[in-house]
C-alpha cells in the first residue's frame, strides 16, 4: 500500500512546456545505471511505492553530461520522485499505533447487579477486566535519497578528466521532464509528434527487438488502433513498428498513440537506442519523422525557412 497520496502535476507549465508524468530529469553526475536504480529502489521500498524505473544516461561524444532521463512505469513512481525534488528528502505525516496509552480498566462490583454502580457484574467472582483501547497518533517521518559514493577507481578517473569536480558521490535530484508539444499542423520542420524514423539500421534488427524495449514507454498499454504503415489493416497495441528493406540497410518507422505525448517524451529515452542480440550489436539513431509535403508547403510560403533539415537523416543527441 502506498503511504503517499497522488501529487497532481499541472500538465501545462508557464513557458509552454508540458509533463507527461512519466519522464523525469535527474542530475546523476557520474553514477552508472546500477547505482541510480539502487538509490531509487531503496527509497521506493521505504515509501511503499510499486513500479519500475528506466534510465538513460545522457552522453555526448563519449563524455557523460552528468544528467539522465528517467522513466517511471506509472504515475505513482513519478509523483513519489517529484516529492524529493532537488532537496533529496521527503518529510511526511504517518499514522502509527500509540503504545503509550494506558489500558482502560473495567472493574466489577461485588453482589447486587441491580445496584446503582456504573460497573457490571459479569461473573460471581470479584475480578478486574482489562480492555485494550485502540489509539493512534501522527508522527513525522523522513525518507532520504541515499548518497551513492564513487568507487576509488572512478574517483581517480574523475580527478583526471574533470579536475574541478570535487564530490565524493551523488545524491539524486529530480525534476519533471518537460518539452514543448509539437503541433503536426504548424510545426516549421514538418515533424510528426508521434512518429519516429531511423535509416541505415542493421539487418539483424527485427520488430521483436524494438518492441521489447519500446513497449516500456507507452502510457496506455491497453489501447489498440489500426496500423497505418501496413497492407494488412490490423488493430494492434501501440507502438506500431514498420521495417522496410533498402539497399543501404533497413528503415524503421515507429508510431505511438497520437492522443498522448509518448512519441515526444520517449524520444528522450531512446534517441540513441542500443540493440544487442548475442554477438550482434548496434545503435539505432531515432528522430521525429518529417512530413516533407507539409514542410515543402511551408517553405514555399516562407522562402527564408531552413530547407536543409531532412527526415532521412538520423543524428545523435
Amino acid at each position: 500500500m502506498q503511504i503517499f497520496g497522488i501529487l497532481k502535476m499541472d500538465n501545462t507549465v508557464k513557458d509552454g512546456r508540458v509533463s507527461n508524468r512519466r519522464l523525469i530529469y535527474s542530475k546523476t553526475d557520474y553514477l552508472d545505471e546500477d547505482k541510480i536504480k539502487e538509490s531509487i529502489y531503496e527509497a521506493m521500498k521505504e515509501g511503499g511505492i510499486i513500479g519500475e524505473i528506466y534510465v538513460n544516461i545522457v552522453s555526448a561524444k563519449g563524455r557523460m553530461c552528468k544528467y539522465s532521463y528517467l522513466w517511471g512505469s506509472n504515475e505513482g513512481v513519478f509523483d513519489f520522485l517529484m516529492k524529493f525534488g532537488v532537496n533529496g528528502k521527503i518529510v511526511y505525516d504517518k499514522v502509527v499505533k500509540d503504545e503509550s496509552v494506558t489500558n482502560n480498566v473495567l472493574s466489577k462490583s461485588v453482589g447486587n447487579s441491580n445496584s446503582n454502580s456504573r460497573f457490571i457484574d459479569m461473573t460471581d467472582d470479584d475480578e478486574t477486566v482489562v480492555a485494550p483501547v485502540s489509539t493512534s497518533k501522527v508522527i513525522k517521518k523522513e525518507i532520504n535519497m541515499k548518497l551513492m559514493e564513487y568507487s576509488e577507481e572512478l574517483s581517480k578517473h574523475i580527478e583526471l578528466t574533470d579536475p574541478k569536480y570535487n564530490k565524493k558521490g551523488c545524491i539524486l535530484q529530480f525534476e519533471p521532464g518537460l518539452f514543448v508539444p509539437i503541433n503536426d499542423e504548424t510545426d516549421e520542420q514538418g515533424r510528426i509528434h508521434n512518429v519516429w524514423y531511423a535509416n541505415k539500421v542493421d539487418n539483424f534488427v527485427t520488430i521483436k527487438h524494438l518492441l521489447s524495449v519500446l513497449r516500456k514507454f507507452v502510457t496506455n498499454p491497453n489501447k489498440k488502433d489500426f496500423v497505418k504503415f501496413s497492407k494488412n489493416k490490423n488493430k494492434l497495441h501501440y507502438p506500431h513498428i514498420n521495417i522496410r528493406e533498402t539497399h543501404n540497410g533497413k528503415t524503421v518507422l515507429v508510431t505511438f498513440d497520437p492522443d498522448t505525448h509518448d512519441g515526444q517524451a520517449a524520444l528522450y529515452m531512446c534517441r540513441q537506442l542500443p540493440i544487442i542480440d548475442g554477438k550482434n550489436k548496434t545503435v539505432i539513431y531515432f528522430n521525429h519523422f518529417i512530413d516533407k509535403s507539409k514542410k515543402n508547403k511551408r517553405e514555399e510560403s516562407d522562402p527564408e525557412s531552413d530547407s536543409e533539415y531532412s527526415g532521412s537523416e538520423s543524428t545523435s543527441e
